[in-house]
């Protein structure tokens, strides 16, 4: 038995506890039939039908927007539910309605609601009345409403209230309150005229007719044409006429005076002689040039002038006009004159010789109807026209006419709209089953789709035409059931798939053949219920397997075909089964079963035996749908579970009792269908939930408002552009996506829309949405997901301040808000293809749209090209126009490619400078490969070291550094896209730098004084200190006339010397010991906290420039350096380490070092 999928919905539902929800009983009809509907079976986007029809139609509610120039219905309005008995046009292409109904649209709405221009119902504007609205005047910002209802807009208002025409909310103070129905309102002005049964209006005598000041609400006090002994009938329609109101009803005298069911009152209140004589009742009025236009029940005019139901009349003497459109029917209710043309509702079926069923357009002039034809399929009871379209209210359930579908359809599941698919049986259908091959469908047909195929057949589902599947019985299939590989079919047959076979036969899915099965059943076989390892067969049966007794129910091994232990003998024919997963429900034409009295439904056990649930319809239940703690009936029955109950129940599964869940149906219920949340009910009636539906009602089951989704998540698309996603909601039956503060933003979505695009957003901004799940007992919204659109691209980009080692680059915001962050990429491949600086170190962080960037190469060409970042650090899709310049050239630079790979030798320009790098070397940057620069003109301009620090360091040189000018050379490594890099090699890179010796003297040309090529030192240029520093001694190439030494970072070299007589023997060292608490100051003093004057600390004297001095102690620890620079031969030392801190008591060393690498060494104590 299957278990329950949809219980948590049902059981409240149908419980015996009476939910608001629960009272819900309207048919939300997705299509209508001409004839009985006998089987339904859906998929989650198709329902197939079959039964005893010729034609089927969409079912389009009781209200429908129509347009004027060709009679179609309008492509997007909302359904109503009930009655449409009056609508107005609000002035901005939509409409106020009103009526019986209780929903428009899936959205709750009392008896009056406004449908909008687009097609959607207004959620603002919902009165909420108590009981029906029969009629509607606009003007003034107010909706005028009349009818049954007490309360309205949220006020207590008797049968007539003034509603906002934006809020729906009633006027304050404004407050009539007819003793009777009103049935009709026309509006002149400030004054409204109201008609209807009522006698006292304000407190003040008015019978059936009377006019009401706009502002006040209050009734003229001098208007009163009922006078003392009043109207003797209804007031049904008004029409202004000038000055005067035209009144139409069901009365006959008015104040004593004879009236045929017409009058007109002046704007004071008198009666004039106007007097058309009707001789039946009136009930719809219209004024156009001149005439007053009626109809209504009556058939003659003017005391004897045939007009059935329809004519014109003069507005001034009431003399009947030559038009008579003569329909035919019994009554004309709604009137509506746009230009030279009237339309008119009624329940006729031709406009004199025209066939125009229940709606028409009539000339003004000749009086014949319009080719205008929407081919209504019940009354029309109300009309308003807007200039392109005309709003058709009334009692129909169809609008522009049904398809020929003989005996089999399919319909779209959401919409109602029928499909073209259309096999067509040659007679009746009464099972229908989807399997594994397509719609299996059986009834009392010779063919399907044109082919013979008796009484069973398969057909395609998507293109309606039979399978080649043909099992050819010989009598009628009632019953279908499908799992897997088999076909199972009751009925009346004998012979089915090749074999003979009585009422009962499990068929090959794929060929029709009949299988061994055989349970040989000796009546005819009307329902089916495949249990686990069963099938449960109801019919008219007395025996199974060949003389069983199984008294019209059995259950019958899947595997063999025996029947069970199982047999609730059945007293009368079994017509239903259904299963749960405790029990088997039966209904039929019995009153025993599983040995107790049950009439008509019973749930039995295991056994057989039938349980205590006993809902006692009294009449047949043709079928059963169970669905956890609930059990829908559908029959003849009038009453069920304890209540009144027309044909179609609910009725709890454990009780018996039925809910008040209570739709009505007016004939015979067949067929029960549950799917997706709605119970499908087909069968004879016309009538079900309250309103038309013939042949078919679906009903919304659900107990509960929408469940939120579970995730809902934005994808970013572009700068502009995000789509939006959600796990599916089970009882939806729609999406809308809504702002952070709950705005709309797509509008409604279907319930198969489980994503939306969303465009025209602003690049790099905050976007916050939600989605909101509806069904038609409310909604739910998701929690908000927020997440940042991409940044724009930029869209042009330029170069300024070009030099030879750095530009400034530009480029556009592009729309994007200001703290959008960018980066650069740089390449010296146009297509980027090669090797791509690293963006970040560019410009990290850069919210500007501009940057700067140094340490280029000069005379290089570079691609540059900008990328945007949102605030989530997501770039953009892509990036800017590439673009490209070349660096300015500096004279005597030698750059060449290298890598890592192999030994490298890069020789400059001037054809002595070189660099050497030994295979395997790791580049700065830890790169592999790059290219080098040499630059062998420093001093007319440098690559990437500061000018102005090597200008400082050649006019601050130390005494004795005697540096050749003619061997400055720089050296920088870039890497792959030109970038330069700082760091250092992995190991040791050599230099070789030229100095001139032009006759091989030994002493560099030039130097003063002059300097030994033996004693050459190399020096390096400290950029921090604007300072050449000691690197080392070079090896010496005499021959070449170059010195080479081994380095590990590039920067600016060259060589020079030191004065061999700059030396320490003059050095001298005091106070030693160092006593800085002696009381004797020639024993020491301490130094200031960041400073040592004369006579303070330990002083170094008559030291040669450039000297460096590094305290240790005993154990060989560092504890001090010193340096100077041209400091007179004298440098102090505080006593104290690196930190600050006093040095302990003890022994010291001091290391002296001068630029010519003489080290002297000292010894030094200290005692505190």
């Amino acid at each position: 038995m299957r278990a329950s999928t949809l219980s948590r919905i049902l059981v409240l539902a149908l419980c015996l506890v009476e939910a608001a929800h629960a009272q819900q009983e309207s048919a939300e009809s997705a299509w209508v039939a001409d004839g009985p509907v006998y089987a339904i079976t859906n998929s989650s986007a198709v329902t197939f039908i079959g039964g005893d029809f010729d034609r089927v139609g969409a079912y389009t509610g009781r209200g429908v927007p129509v347009l004027v120039n060709d009679g179609k219905a309008a492509a997007t309005y909302p359904l109503v539910n009930g009655e449409v008995l009056a609508a107005a046009s609000d002035g901005a292409g939509g409409w106020y309605i009103g009526g019986s109904f209780t929903r428009v649209g899936g959205l709750a709405r009392n008896y009056a609601a406004r449908v909008m221009s687009n097609g959607s119902v207004d959620t603002a504007w919902n009165p909420n009345a108590n009981a029906v609205v029969r009629a509607l005047a606009v003007g003034s910002g107010k909706v005028f409403v009349g009818g049954d209802f007490s309360t309205i807009g949220g006020a207590s208002r008797s049968r007539l209230a003034s509603l906002d025409a934006t809020s729906g909310a009633a006027a304050a103070g404004w407050d009539p309150s007819p003793n009777g129905v009103v049935r009709a309102l026309a509006l002149n002005s400030s004054v409204l005229y109201a008609g209807g049964d009522f006698t006292v209006v304000y407190g003040l005598g008015r019978s059936k007719l009377a006019a009401i000041d706009v502002p006040s609400g209050v009734p003229a006090p001098s208007w009163n044409p009922g006078g003392t002994l009043g109207i003797d009938g209804a007031v049904n329609a008004l029409a202004v006429i000038g000055g005067s109101v035209a009144a139409g009803g069901a009365f006959t005298s008015v104040d004593g005076s004879a009236r045929g069911y017409a009058v007109a009152v002046t704007s004071e209140g008198v009666v004039t002689a106007w007097n058309p004589q009707f001789n039946g009742v009136v009930r719809a009025l219209a004024f156009a040039g001149g005439k007053v236009y009626a109809g209504g029940d009556f058939t003659t005019v003017n005391g004897g002038t045939p007009r059935s139901r329809l004519a014109a009349v003069s507005s001034v003497n009431g003399a009947e006009a030559f038009w008579s459109p003569d329909p035919d029917g019994t009554t004309v209710s709604a009137l509506s004159v746009q230009g030279s043309t009237v339309f008119v509702g009624g329940d006729f079926s031709f406009i004199g010789n025209t066939v125009r069923n229940r709606v028409a357009a009539v000339d003004l002039v000749i009086s014949s109807a319009t080719g205008w034809n929407p081919n209504v399929d019940g009354a029309v009871k109300a009309l308003a026209s807007n200039g392109a379209v005309v709003y058709v209210g009334g009692s129909f359930s169809n609008v522009g006419g049904m398809d020929t579908h003989a005996n089999i359809a399919a319909v779209e599941t959401a919409t109602g709209k029928v499909l073209p698919w259309g096999p067509d049986a040659s007679a009746a259908v009464r099972a229908l089953v989807l399997g594994a091959n397509g719609l299996y469908v059986g009834g009392d047909f010779a063919t399907v789709g044109g082919q013979a195929r008796n009484y069973i057949a398969a057909v395609d589902t998507h293109t309606g035409v039979p399978t080649a599947w043909n099992p050819n019985a010989d009598a009628a299939v009632l019953a279908l059931a499908a799992r897997g590989s088999l076909v199972y079919a009751g009925g009346s047959f004998t012979s089915i798939g090749g074999s003979a076979r009585n009422r009962l036969a499990a068929l090959d899915a794929t060929l029709g053949t009949a299988s061994a099965w055989n349970p040989d059943v000796n009546g005819t076989v009307r329902a089916l219920a495949l249990g686990d390892n069963v099938l449960y067969a109801g019919g008219d049966f007395t025996t199974v397997n060949g003389g069983t007794g199984r008294t019209r129910a059995a259950a019958l091994a899947l595997a063999t075909g025996l029947a069970s232990a199982w047999n609730p003998d059945a007293n009368g024919t079994v017509r239903a089964l259904a299963l749960s997963t405790t029990a088997v429900y039966a209904g039929g034409d019995f009153t025993s079963i599983g040995g107790a009295a049950r009439n008509y439904a019973a749930a039995l056990d295991a056994a057989g035996a039938a349980s205590a649930w006993s809902p006692n319809p009294n009449g047949a239940v043709h079928s059963l749908v169970v669905e956890g703690a609930s059990v829908f009936l559908g029959g003849d029955f009038t009453t069920a579970g304890g209540q009144v109950r027309n044909r179609l129940a609910a009725v709890d599964a454990g009780s018996g009792l039925a809910g008040a869940w209570n739709p009505d149906a007016d004939a015979t219920v067949r067929v029960l269908a549950l799917r997706d949340f709605r119970l499908h009910a087909g069968g004879d009636f016309t009538q079900v939930g309250g309103g038309k539906n013939p042949r078919y009602g679906r009903f919304l089951l659900q107990a509960a408002a929408a469940s939120a989704p579970v995730s809902f998540v934005g994808t970013v698309v572009s700068s502009t552009s995000i789509v939006w996603s959600w796990t599916p909601s089970t009882d939806s039956q729609g999406y809308a996506v809504l702002t952070g503060a709950d705005a709309g933003v797509s509008g409604a979505l279907s319930t198969s829309a489980w994503s939306y695009a969303e465009s025209g957003l602003a690049p790099n901004a905050s976007v916050t949405r939600k989605v909101r799940v509806v069904n038609e007992l409310g909604n739910a919204v998701s929690p908000p997901a927020s997440l940042y659109t991409l940044s724009a691209v930029p869209a042009t980009v330029s170069f300024t301040a070009v030099s030879r080692s750095s530009l400034t680059l530009s480029w556009d915001a592009n729309n994007n808000p200001g703290g959008t962050r960018y980066t650069i990429e740089m390449s010296s491949s146009s297509d980027f293809g090669g090797v791509i600086s690293t963006a970040a170190p560019l410009s990290e962080g850069l919210t500007s749209q501009s940057k700067t960037l140094v340490n280029l190469r000069a005379g290089a060409t570079y691609y540059l090209r900008v990328l945007s970042w949102n605030a989530s650090d997501v770039p953009s899709s892509g990036f800017s126009p590439v673009v490209s310049t070349v660096t300015m050239a500096i004279g005597g630079v030698s750059t060449e490619p290298v890598t890592n790979a192999v030994d490298e030798t890069v020789l400059a320009g001037d054809g002595q400078t070189t660099v050497e790098i030994p295979a395997g070397t790791v580049y700065p940057g830890e790169l592999t490969s790059g290219s080098i620069a040499v630059g062998t003109a420093p001093l007319a301009g440098t690559l990437t070291a500061s000018a102005t620090s090597l200008v400082t360091a050649n006019t601050s040189l130390g005494p004795g550094q005697n540096l050749v000018l003619a061997s400055v050379r720089e050296f920088v490594f870039y890497d792959p896209a030109g970038s330069s890099v700082g760091g250092n090699f992995s190991g040791d890179v050599t230099i070789s730098l030229p100095y001139p010796d032009v006759d091989s003297d030994g002493i560099v040309d030039g130097t003063s004084p002059p300097l030994d090529v033996a004693s050459m030192e190399v020096y390096t240029l400290d950029e921090s200190l604007s300072r050449w520093t000691l690197v080392g001694r070079p090896v010496v190439d005499t021959a070449a006339k170059t010195a080479s030494i081994g380095v590990r970072h590039f920067s600016l070299y060259a060589v020079g010397g030191a004065a061999s007589s700059i030396g320490f023997d003059e050095l001298r060292v005091y106070p030693n010991p160092f006593k800085p608490g002696s009381a004797n100051p020639n024993e020491g003093r301490p130094c200031g906290q960041n400073s040592c004057a004369a006579g303070q600390g330990i002083t170094f004297d008559n030291l040669p420039a450039d000297v460096s001095i590094t305290i240790y102690d005993l154990a060989g620890t560092e504890i001090d350096a010193m340096r100077t620079f041209n400091s007179g031969g004298v440098v102090r030392w505080d006593g104290r380490n690196k930190n600050g801190a006093d040095a302990a008591t003890g022994g010291y060393f001091a290391v002296i070092e001068s630029p010519g690498r003489k080290i002297v060494v000292w010894k030094l104590a200290i005692i505190r």
